[in-house]
């Protein structure tokens, strides 16, 4: 074999774990992500999807249950078993979920109803929701570089890392992600850096949040 295809393969290797293991995204990964989806309706709500889902960290079957009357100034009202509900606040990412999100309800024109519907032929919306695959086939036109793919569970992680890099407890992200156990949070936030390296990354993160809102 040759040293290139032994390269090649070792960069393949090294893919498929990162993948396993989960990518969390750097907030110029995140912006960039962002800027990807066209500027048509269908770009539109999938960039709507995207700030949601990063900026909230949202489950998958989430993307289909949220109507429009669970959206607030500050905060998202998200509809779990047995009508339970879980309550998400924006925070810091505010600015950057209230443009894309309002750029989508305008651009949809939609009084009630699902917030993330399908768009069917001739650019016209469907009333039902999207469904879980469909998401992931909207996931799966956005690639990065270095990540040949992203997964609901990479922009899960994403938020969880953005949270503790803005100074939000173990406790707190993991109230928001919708567990019990904050070792599971820990987990989805990865290494845990002191304290100068945490507030330099959060510092990055409020940047990302103050150009986007520039823009």
């Amino acid at each position: 074999m040759s040293i290139q295809s032994m390269q090649e393969l070792s960069s393949s290797w090294h893919m498929v774990k990162k993948h396993h293991d989960g990518v969390r995204l750097t907030p110029k990964q995140v912006r960039h992500l962002l800027s990807m989806p066209d500027d048509d309706r269908q770009g539109i709500r999938d960039a709507a999807m995207l700030a949601l889902g990063i900026g909230c960290g949202l489950m998958v079957r989430e993307f289909s249950t949220i109507r429009l009357d669970d959206l607030h100034d500050d905060y998202i009202s998200l509809r779990g078993v047995k009508r339970s509900k879980r309550i998400i606040h924006y925070r810091e990412m505010k600015p950057v979920i209230s443009k894309y999100l309002n750029r989508w309800i305008e651009a949809a024109g939609f009084e009630y109803g699902p917030v993330f519907r399908r768009i069917k032929r001739y650019n016209e919306l469907s009333f039902h929701g999207i469904d879980s695959g469909h998401f992931k086939k909207v996931l799966n036109q956005y690639q990065l570089d270095n990540v040949t793919f992203i997964r609901p569970l990479d922009m899960r992680l994403t938020f969880a890392k953005m949270r503790y890099d803005l100074g939000h407890s173990l406790e707190d992200i993991c109230r928001d992600l919708g567990y019990l156990n904050e070792d599971i949070a820990e987990k989805h936030v990865g290494e845990l850096t002191g304290a100068s390296q945490r507030a330099k990354a959060g510092d990055s993160w409020r940047q990302l949040v103050a150009d986007i809102a520039r823009d």
